[in-house]
């Protein structure tokens, strides 16, 4: 990816945060208003509840403009959040808007096959 024009920009990214507690229904709400202070103004539609790895999580998909040094680029993109073994887990698939078709098979396949390993 260029940096300063954002040529070829698409990124898949798996990170891992501090846990949330409370009940599910807490935690849901946590992530979802999270998400829309996050994404803001790029949200499309409001979060969405999502299961992945058989665990309850949300989901938002934004879409908007954002700057590449002197240049805005056209950008579509979704996050997902689950919370498992005491962590967020934060699947995001982001990238131009040109690649839209290859970015949204990616995010579903990876949101279908993702798995917390237990760990050692």
């Amino acid at each position: 990816m260029d940096v300063n024009t954002g040529a070829e920009f698409r990124v898949t990214s798996v990170r891992i945060l501090p846990g949330i507690t409370g009940t599910e229904e807490q935690i849901l709400k946590t992530i979802a208003k999270q998400l829309i202070e996050t994404y803001d103004k790029l949200l499309q539609g409001w979060p969405s509840q999502v299961i992945v790895d058989g665990q309850k999580g949300v989901e938002a998909k934004y879409e908007g403009a954002v700057a590449f040094g002197q240049e805005l680029v056209n950008i579509v993109g979704w996050e997902a959040v689950i919370v498992k073994g005491g962590k967020q887990w934060v699947l995001t698939v982001v990238g131009r808007t040109e690649y839209r078709e290859e970015l949204e098979s990616i995010h579903s396949q990876f949101r279908l096959r993702f798995h917390v390993l237990p760990s050692p």
